[in-house]
């Protein structure tokens, strides 16, 4: 009988501690609600003992594993787990996921991982080798009472505080992220409806011209030597006097994919507008007679479909280079992006947008350089991952350094445009979270980056906007307008550009 007793005090325990850390993770706690929940969880123990190991099983698996995932996001992100972070784990890759893991598993998440695990083990073997107290009918009818008012109060949590309990916001989250996915699916047709045509343009059809974007990963520009950085992080770059680094441009967003979402079409919010219908920069190159390269050493896409992968898709050449290497837990280093872009600047066409997605310095950061460049090194855990990034930033400005060289080979009209798709809160500083998210969305996660190179052939043809260009260094602006820029900068136009996006314009 003590046993008995026992146990009903463990299923008693194990039923309502989820509920009440649930309580107390939000504010105001209600305890109304957990004591209500509590007593729900309990009743199918008293009305189905046969069954009552299953459904510890169950519980662990539907409310312990919820509540773990949201107190690790807490202590990672001091944020509860929520939809950006969902779209991040559904938009990603196996190699991304163990990335992400190594970084964070450690310290206080690999104990309360450690501990969940062995609770629910535990707990569902103890649970199932005693029975529970044999119900009489007084207790299983009041069982079924509590259920039936349970059962009102949840429905009324499900209409108006659904993101109270973890588990319900957490289904709710993932049933959005499913509908944006259909969405998705959705706009890849209407993209395919609308026509940029008639883009007119400043030069001759015939012009040669070569305009190449590089969009870099996870950089944020105050680590830049370039930038003031009091470490040689961008020894080449800083040493070169014919680029222009402009001091006051932000990302949108402190996550790659709605921010490059923005800056690569028209959409001017990450939520669904008609303007994100009309298509992407590809598309509208493609339309302007450009032939397309989209070179990336970014992951082709997660358990749903990517736009940024989608928009890819849409060049006349596209080549992902990292999605065959997720089994080593290792992108290939960015220079061998390297030996395509020789390939696209060879290749014939007279107009040509180049796009090249970089890995840059997304973590882990020791794995985005060579060993040659591991050039800075600190005597602590966390002045250790600063002086890892560092490296990084060291060896993303020999690779930029390296398509500049062959870009300047190039005969005709060139540019080069560099820009981040976001910045990283990385310092050596308790407040520091060493991470991008957009929850938090503190200066260094959007400050990037803006670079700009012009060919000499550039400059003469196109004087004013050159002289435009070296006049708005110090301009505030947000790369939800690149697309404008871009254009701008291409001298091309149609009923969708708008001059006053463009930072090279006049009427910015």
């Amino acid at each position: 009988m003590l046993r008995q007793y026992l146990n009903i005090l463990l299923i008693t325990i194990y039923a309502g501690l989820p509920v009440c850390l649930n309580e107390y993770l939000n504010r105001p706690c209600d305890y109304v609600f957990a004591a209500v929940a509590t007593g729900t969880l309990i009743c199918p123990f008293v009305l189905f003992p046969a069954l009552s190991g299953l459904y510890a099983l169950l519980l662990g698996i539907f409310l312990y594993l919820p509540l773990w995932a949201d107190v690790c996001h807490l202590l990672i992100y001091q944020t509860p787990l929520n939809s950006s972070s969902l779209t991040g784990l559904l938009y990603t890759n196996p190699q991304e996921a163990v990335e992400f893991i190594k970084n964070f598993l450690h310290g206080p998440i690999l104990t309360i991982t450690l501990f969940t695990l062995v609770w629910i083990i535990t707990a569902v073997i103890c649970i199932s080798r005693t029975a529970p107290y044999r119900s009489p009918f007084i207790a299983r009818g009041l069982a079924w009472s509590v259920l039936a008012v349970s059962a009102l109060h949840l429905w009324a949590s499900y209409i108006f505080i659904e993101d109270r309990f973890i588990p319900l916001r957490i289904f709710l989250n993932v049933k959005q992220l499913l509908q944006n996915d259909r969405e998705l699916q959705k706009l890849r047709q209407e993209q395919k409806d609308y026509n940029f045509a008639p883009i007119t343009s400043l030069l001759p059809n015939n012009e040669k011209q070569t305009y190449v974007i590089i969009i870099g990963e996870s950089l944020h520009r105050r680590h830049m030597q370039l930038y003031g950085y009091n470490r040689p992080t961008t020894p080449r770059l800083s040493a070169r006097k014919d680029l222009l680094a402009f001091n006051n441009v932000t990302a949108p967003h402190a996550a790659t994919l709605p921010s490059l979402k923005e800056a690569l079409s028209f959409a001017d919010s990450f939520e669904a507008t008609p303007e994100e219908t009309k298509g992407s920069i590809i598309k509208y190159f493609n339309t302007a007679d450009f032939t397309t390269f989209w070179l990336s050493n970014q992951y082709l896409g997660g358990l749903l479909d990517n736009q940024i992968a989608l928009w890819g898709n849409e060049a006349a050449f596209t080549r992902f280079i990292n999605h065959d290497y997720w089994g080593e837990h290792a992108a290939p280093f960015d220079q061998a992006l390297l030996p395509l872009f020789k390939e696209a600047l060879q290749n014939p066409a007279p107009k040509k947008l180049i796009i090249l997605h970089l890995m840059g310095s997304h973590i882990q950061y020791k794995q985005r350089y060579p060993n040659n460049f591991a050039y800075f090194s600190a005597p602590t855990a966390s002045a250790q991952e600063v002086a890892e990034y560092d490296n990084s930033v060291l060896y993303n400005d020999a690779v930029i350094s390296a398509f500049l060289s062959e870009l300047e080979k190039q005969t005709g009209i060139a540019a080069l445009l560099y820009i981040s798709d976001h910045g990283q809160d990385i310092e050596d500083t308790p407040e520091s979270c060493h991470c991008h998210t957009p929850e938090k969305n503190t200066p260094p996660m959007l400050e990037i980056p803006f670079i700009l190179w012009l060919s000499p052939e550039y400059k003469q043809k196109r004087p004013d906007l050159a002289a435009r260009a070296a006049a708005a260094l110090n301009k505030t602006y947000n790369t939800r307008d690149f697309i404008h820029t871009v254009i701008d900068l291409a001298g091309l136009s149609n009923r969708d550009f708008q001059t006053g996006k463009s930072i090279f314009s006049s009427d910015f």
